[in-house]
């Protein structure tokens, strides 16, 4: 009887370790703009008949962890309904971070990284002014300044008989 006890137990342990989940973040990367929002999504994969809560959380190495959410915080079967929300400010630095999120119930645990880049709100496309396609006077710029309108002033030097010559231009 002893023997059949043991045998018993063994089998439990067994089907009991053998349970397990995994959880999947789709997209795996994706682009956000600086003062915007953006989900992703996350699901939980039982194994082997696992039936429990998976309990998350998030973390980051970055400045945009006070903007991450995980609603729900807790998973339960079907496990496809949560999301990640990042909703971000312009306060947020543009740049690449990483976002690992861990999913756990008792020793068991899944991990799951997904990337966000972050991209500026304001336009960082260069645009070329010369004399002919704007109203400065010279070629030769050497400081640019913007105003509380968000007028630009360039200083302009230029040669003249005199020396060199500074001339605040606005576009």
């Amino acid at each position: 009887m002893k023997r059949i006890y043991s045998l018993l137990l063994l089998f439990q342990s067994l089907v009991c370790f053998s349970q397990n989940f995994n959880i999947k973040i789709t997209p795996e990367r994706d682009t956000l703009i600086q003062g915007s929002s953006i989900n992703f999504n996350l699901i939980g994969i039982p194994i082997d008949g696992f039936n429990s809560s998976i309990y998350l959380s998030a973390s980051t190495s970055s400045c945009i962890a006070p903007y991450l959410k995980i609603s729900p915080a807790i998973l339960n079967s079907p496990y496809n309904n949560c999301q990640i929300n990042i909703a971000s400010t312009t306060g947020v630095v543009p740049g690449d971070y990483t976002i690992i999120v861990k999913g756990e119930n008792g020793s068991l645990s899944s991990n799951d990284t997904c990337y966000l880049h972050v991209k500026s709100s304001v336009s960082q496309e260069w645009q070329v002014f010369t004399t002919e396609n704007s109203g400065i006077t010279y070629n030769s710029v050497w400081d640019i300044a913007v105003d509380s309108s968000n007028g630009y002033w360039l200083a302009i030097m230029y040669q003249s008989g005199y020396g060199n010559t500074w001339l605040p231009c606005t576009l």
